[in-house]
């Protein structure tokens, strides 16, 4: 029993969170701890980096790796299943007040809800109020809970505690997250005792929230309400005993009765009267609070104010149900005290607490579904503040200039933006589990002294969450963030831009994934040209409304890591384009064609048309005059390789340099597709930072030497032209003289 005992022991410190031990305390828990170590979280290193934390803690293990886990061991809370669950709410939602709601919920994701109800959390009870349980997975599973279970079930009594979303997780939060929708949810049932049209009043000016000033109540005042309410006999007592509002507010049952209510029928009446005033008192601060904040931000309101009244309004709704619901004091006392869930969500919705809330959410909602084009000006420690956003959706037609010119004197725009030699575009979805905007600003923006032209689709809806991860990328001439689109809308899209309709047919003879989503190619090659297409479009703008072209062009992408900055334009030749080495992606499915390296580049105006425009070759027909012979001979291209034969065909010349950033893993979406999901793979955690570890070894190498053991630049290395410039040898090298 002894030995049984002492392997509990140890079982439980192993699960409980410790101090580090004397030879860890020096422990480096930032990015070199995660960029050496091949086995990523799994790895010994992150296992003494990234130490296990209390169930639920949303900084799980420290950036920039990251982890799925909730419980820093759960697969259930995989990022795939956590956004499965918010697309199902949204739809839901949206699709109510269809009965049949939660049933379309769950055939959206039905392997997330087993995933989440069934298997990892099952049985799980989300009742910590000190922020163990606020994160992305904790709102998913409560999420999953409702959809799946009736709120006055005992299911859900059990699994939810009103103190957890009370004091737990901020309504903020909630919101800033993308979990928007589920007041939207909890808002589906009208209060009870009224119908849609009683509940859908607005309280502001109603004669309920005249009465509800009670507080500020004379005595005399107070007995013509009692009266009216209860009775004469009562009200003559309570004005004898100088019984104000305020005062009328703190009686108990038991002090009327010794203030001579000796009816129990009359003081139980008046105790819930006064209970329903508390209610409605607490609808109408609320409603007061919203309409106190700013509806419409002036043109060149930072965008961060907007998302600051957003979230104002929700902490003051939150205090708001604090005081409609009183939650026993002791914070961490018996959870069994709480009412039921189901019971708690009613009273909070008699109060209209969750119509107004839904309310005000659901606007910024509608809001943040569009696209926006914005300056970026600089901010506190260099982060962006996005500036006179206006409305702005993607056609052929679309009006991409800055709107810099507008504003420009204002605070953080005075120190040159707009000014540069060198227009940096950064590019693509943020559909990293990585932080890599951080690293795009320090390493590559502020490095080279450039004007950042930003252009991001997102998922679904522009969150806060969002918002806050653009700002690391600092200042920028124009920032656009538009909706993503389906691979079918994507399609249909691009198939309506071609100049001449005959154009997918003769596509679709080249096959490969160079051309993907396109023809059911799995990739989003295609969403790269686009995004560089829109990007030139930006450039273009700017230099037009600035009189001046830019020296170099550089292409960013947004899922790159940058683990030193970005070699000096001065050892760079304005006759070349400089590609990075490596991840060249030669002789795909074994044909003779090679590539190159398609995910960042520095181009020299000169060049800056042809490297950027193979939308628009493809778009009227151009590129046809190269695709032909790789069609004819039947070669499966991909994009590395159409790059390639596209800038040979205009006559590019190219230099390499040695590559300092490695893309990394992407969450699942539109310009993401999983390619594991439909086997046993989606099962194991994938925690590994690079996508590519050789792409991860290259870039090392170039910071390390192997022989001696040192990082080089901490022993002065500098970069330097070690050759004259010449250009890249298009001379073909038969597959079979390769190796």
């Amino acid at each position: 029993m002894r030995h049984l005992a002492a392997a509990a022991a140890a079982l439980v410190a192993s699960l409980v969170p410790g101090r580090l031990a004397d030879d860890d305390k020096d422990v480096d828990t930032m990015e070199s701890c995660w960029l050496d170590e091949p086995g990523g979280s799994s790895g010994s290193v992150a296992q003494r980096c990234c130490m296990p934390r209390p169930c639920g803690l949303a900084d799980c293990w420290a950036p920039p790796s990251f982890t799925y886990e909730f419980c820093c061991d759960e697969p259930a809370c995989r990022n795939l299943n956590v956004e499965e669950i918010k697309r199902a709410l949204d739809l839901a939602v949206a699709s109510l007040p269809n009965e049949n709601a939660s049933q379309l919920a769950f055939r959206t994701a039905p392997e997330a809800f087993r995933e989440m109800l069934q298997r990892g959390l099952r049985g799980l009870q989300l009742t910590l109020p000190d922020g163990f349980q606020a994160c992305n997975c904790a709102l998913a599973y409560a999420a999953a809970v409702l959809l799946w279970h009736r709120e006055e079930s005992p299911h859900v009594a059990y699994l939810l505690k009103p103190r957890w979303f009370l004091d737990g997780i901020s309504w903020r939060t909630v919101v800033s997250l993308g979990w928007g929708s589920l007041f939207g949810w909890l808002d589906r049932f009208p209060p009870a005792g009224l119908d849609e049209g009683t509940a859908g009043q607005q309280l502001d000016n109603s004669e309920a929230c005249q009465i509800a000033t009670i507080k500020t109540w004379d005595k005399a005042a107070t007995a013509r309400w009692v009266e009216a309410n209860v009775g004469a006999d009562a009200a003559r007592l309570l004005q004898e005993q100088d019984v104000d509002g305020e005062v009328l507010l703190s009686l108990k049952e038991d002090d009327l009765e010794k203030l001579g209510i000796e009816s129990f029928g009359s003081r139980r009446k008046l105790a819930l009267r006064l209970q329903d005033m508390a209610s409605i008192a607490g609808a109408c601060e609320v409603n007061r609070s919203a309409h106190s904040l700013p509806e419409v931000l002036p043109p060149d309101a930072d965008l961060g104010e907007r998302k600051d009244a957003l979230g104002q309004f929700l902490d003051a709704a939150q205090s708001q149900a604090r005081a409609v619901v009183k939650l026993p004091e002791d914070r961490y006392g018996d959870s069994a005290l709480e009412p039921p869930f189901g019971e708690f969500l009613a009273s909070l919705r008699k109060a209209n607490i969750f119509r107004d809330v839904w309310q005000r959410v659901s606007d910024d909602l509608a809001w943040r579904r569009k696209g926006q084009k914005c300056v970026v000006a600089r901010g506190q420690e260099n982060l962006g503040r996005w500036l006179a956003c206006e409305p702005w959706e993607y056609s052929l037609n679309a009006n991409f200039a800055s709107l810099l010119p507008k504003v420009a004197g204002k605070e953080g725009l005075k120190d040159g933006l707009g000014e540069s030699s060198v227009a940096i575009c950064v590019l693509g979805a943020p559909r990293t589990v990585v932080k890599t905007y951080e690293s795009i600003r320090l390493k590559v923006v502020e490095e080279l002294g450039g004007d950042a032209f930003v252009y991001v689709p997102f998922s679904g809806l522009f969150t806060p969450a969002l918002e806050d991860e653009l700002k690391l990328l600092g200042r920028a001439v124009t920032a656009i963030v538009v909706p993503d689109v389906d691979k079918k809308t994507f399609e249909g899209r691009t198939f309506g831009e071609f100049r001449d309709p005959r154009l997918p047919l003769l596509y679709g003879k080249a096959n490969g994934p160079w051309r993907a989503p396109l023809f059911g190619q799995m990739g989003s090659s295609m969403w790269g040209y686009h995004n560089q297409h829109c990007c030139r479009r930006m450039v273009e703008s700017y230099e037009e409304q600035r009189n001046r072209q830019y020296e170099w062009v550089v292409f960013a992408r947004a899922d790159m890591f940058w683990v030193q900055p970005h070699p000096p334009l001065e050892v760079l030749s304005p006759d070349f384009v400089h590609v990075p080495v490596g991840q060249d992606n030669n002789f795909y499915n074994n044909n003779p064609l090679r590539g190159i390296n398609d995910r960042h580049a520095v181009v020299p105006r000169g060049w800056f048309e042809a490297y950027f425009n193979r939308w628009e070759v493809l778009l009227d027909g151009r590129a046809w005059r190269y695709l032909e012979p790789v069609a004819e001979a039947d070669h499966e291209m991909n994009t590395e390789q159409y790059l390639l034969l596209h800038l040979q065909a205009l006559g590019v010349k190219i230099r390499r340099y040695p590559p300092l950033s490695f893309l990394v893993h992407c969450t699942e979406g539109p310009q993401c597709q999983h390619l594991y999901k439909g086997t046993d793979l989606r099962r194991q955690r994938w925690t590994q930072t690079a996508k590519y570890w050789t792409e991860l070894i290259e870039a090392r190498r170039t910071t390390l030497d192997d022989f001696h053991y040192v990082k080089r630049q901490e022993k002065g290395w500098i970069w330097a032209a070690m050759k004259v410039h010449v250009g890249w040898n298009w001379g073909a090298i038969p597959k079979g003289n390769w190796d």
